[in-house]
């Protein structure tokens, strides 16, 4: 017969429990619990600062436990945090895990711009119209990357212009905005573009980025799934940026192309096209007989186009980081309206013209109405 029980001796600091077993038994070890965490986060204080916290508290799981945070911490508790998202896996003895995250918040200032653009190319009486909202306690304090410490600043030429907005409790908020004048381009994103006239057209300096329709409504995102979308998609890609190639390209379908350009510009149709291919093979800077190809590209092209190598999206994959780009043409092939006139940009100095699946993804580079 088996005989199996315990003995408990109990002091004012301990509870002891001795595990004895009569003979030929096992021993058997209480159960524990499971790991689980819990997560208990400590607000900024200030809009900007850096004195958020979370508290972490282990229940169950077999100690010694190690902490792997997504700020690359490895401490059981975090202190002197900005305002975030932050994710812990905690692994305990036997290799047991568990994962959470906490958010962090702050007090938010909000900065709207109300912007005025030059009137002319060259001229100086653009103008910034700041107001201040949010969870800031007045007064503030401003600081403008051209000198002033005023709410509004005016007498402004076209360019990029940051703030600072400082409250009284230390909290902070930096933004910018760009003035404008004639010859350039905003989009709904703020996006700010140059321009360039080449022969009687007008085009973009450089490609099109804007993720939402004029009227501001949002594109769809693509996924990255075999065979791509007729619906309109945009498709955001990784890169490094070079005198050569793009930063983090972005693509667009055909019926995401046909949507978002503002009003006073459109895609380029092959007519278009061509007429920029003649005039630049022809009479175009970098002379005369030479081939377009060679004076579109780069940041610093002699035609001032400066196209840059991107890829493209082939309606399932990614094709980034090679020595080529496609723009979209307006023109369906007359041979299948599933397909477009495109072209293209490669290491080669001829620009190659082909039709394309409307379902792939390219660069948008646009042209002003005539």
């Amino acid at each position: 017969m088996i005989h199996i029980g315990h003995t408990a001796h109990i002091s004012l600091n301990t509870l002891l429990l001795v595990w004895y077993v009569g003979c030929g038994g096992d021993v058997t070890e209480p159960q524990r619990n499971p790991l689980s965490i819990t997560l208990t986060p400590t607000h900024v204080s200030v809009c900007g600062g850096f004195d958020g916290a979370i508290d972490l508290l282990v229940n169950g799981g077999a100690p010694p436990f190690s902490f792997d945070w997504s700020n690359g911490e490895t401490t059981e508790d975090l202190s002197g945090l900005s305002a975030g998202v932050y994710v812990v896996t905690v692994r305990d003895a036997t290799a047991d895990t568990d994962t959470d995250s906490a958010t962090v918040t702050q007090p938010e200032i909000v900065l709207i711009f109300a912007v005025t653009d030059a009137s002319s190319v060259g001229g100086a009486d653009g103008a910034i119209d700041l107001s201040v909202s949010g969870d800031g306690v007045p007064p503030y304090t401003y600081e403008w990357s051209e000198g002033s410490s005023t709410e509004d600043i005016s007498g402004l030429p076209s360019g990029t212009y940051v703030v600072t907005v400082t409250d009284a409790n230390g909290g902070f908020k930096t933004d910018s905005t760009a003035v404008i004048d004639p010859s350039q381009l905003r989009d709904v994103d703020g996006n700010v573009y140059n321009t360039v006239t080449i022969g009687s057209q007008v085009w973009l300096a450089s490609n099109f980025r804007a993720t939402r329709r004029p009227n501001r409504s949002l594109l769809t995102q693509g996924a990255d799934v075999v065979g791509g979308s007729w619906d309109p998609r945009y498709y955001r890609a990784s890169g490094v940026g070079s005198q050569t190639h793009e930063a983090d390209p972005i693509f667009y379908n055909w019926a995401a192309a046909d949507v978002v350009p503002p009003p006073g510009w459109h895609v380029p149709s092959d007519d278009e096209w061509r007429t920029l291919i003649a005039y630049l093979s022809v009479n175009g800077q970098g002379g005369a007989g030479t081939a377009a190809g060679a004076k579109m590209k780069t940041s610093a092209s002699s035609s001032g186009f400066d196209g840059l190598f991107t890829g493209h999206w082939g309606a399932g994959e990614f094709f980034v980081g090679g020595n080529h780009t496609y723009y979209w043409s307006s023109t369906t092939w007359v041979s299948d309206d599933r397909d477009n006139w495109v072209f293209g940009l490669s290491e080669a100095d001829s620009v190659e013209r082909r039709v394309w699946d409307k379902r792939a993804a390219f660069s948008l580079r646009l042209i002003r109405d005539n």
